[in-house]
């Protein structure tokens, strides 16, 4: 449940990162004023002593750039949303145990021979008297 949140509160990030990125640098929006002629651009240029920097931000190619990269965040947003079941799978952790038990799947079909394996690993154990004993191991 948790990976599917995760998963639709990125996409709803990406989505609304992308829309705002994509809209923001042409829209002219009421008290805020134009995207190259905001308050905070202005001061921040004035304080710097760099006027070039609110003419560089106001230019067509920033806002393109600006607008490139909401293009980018809606196109991660709509790539999620058509694989969302495979992230959901991937940060679950289900994916990577796939693609280890595919790997083993492979080496044995390359080795031509499939490997027993026990559960328990041989131990070396201590005797009553703390002196290492190798662990007894019986074949059934």
């Amino acid at each position: 449940m948790v990976a599917k949140l995760t998963v639709i509160f990125f996409i709803l990030v990406c989505l609304q990162a992308g829309i705002l990125l994509v809209l923001l640098p042409w829209v002219s929006i009421g008290v805020f004023g134009d995207w190259g002629d905001n308050y905070l651009l202005a001061f921040v240029a004035q304080k710097t002593g760099l006027p070039i920097l609110q003419q560089a931000v106001a230019s067509n190619w920033f806002r393109g750039a600006v607008t490139g990269l909401g293009v980018l965040n809606l196109f991660i947003a709509f790539w999620e949303m058509a694989h969302f079941s495979r992230s959901v799978r991937h940060l679950e952790g289900k994916e990577e145990k796939k693609i280890i038990s595919e790997k083993r799947k492979i080496n044995r079909l390359e080795t031509g021979k499939i490997q027993e394996t026990d559960n328990l690993p041989d131990y070396d154990g201590r005797s009553d008297s703390g002196e290492f004993q190798p662990a007894e191991r019986t074949n059934p």
